[in-house]
């Protein structure tokens, strides 16, 4: 199964930011507690690629909300508790100061 993958930006600087890049973070992908206690350990949940190009402006000290399209996979050898939950991703980003 492929989805859309929903990103959140939070710049906390005090200048505008364009995010240019999104790519696989550091650790693992994260379960909702619900499905976790039913037993989801192998989730088989990664993006589709190994980075996204993008062009997001987040003004400064503001969060906004972001979907890539049919970035994220999720495997048939998923664990059967898996179905329906909520995964977080980690994801880095990488952008310039977009101060215009």
């Amino acid at each position: 199964m492929i989805t859309d993958l929903s990103v959140t930006v939070r710049n906390d600087n005090i200048f505008p930011i364009r995010v240019t890049a999104i790519r696989p973070g550091n650790g693992p992908t994260q379960v909702d507690q619900e499905h976790r206690d039913a037993g989801c350990l192998r989730s088989g949940v990664s993006l589709t690629q190994q980075g996204f190009g993008v062009s997001w402006r987040v003004p400064a000290g503001a969060s906004r909300g972001f979907v890539i399209s049919e970035a994220i996979r999720m495997t048939n050898d998923a664990d059967n508790a898996c179905q329906g939950a909520t995964f977080t991703v980690p994801l880095t980003a990488s952008g310039v100061n977009d101060d215009v």
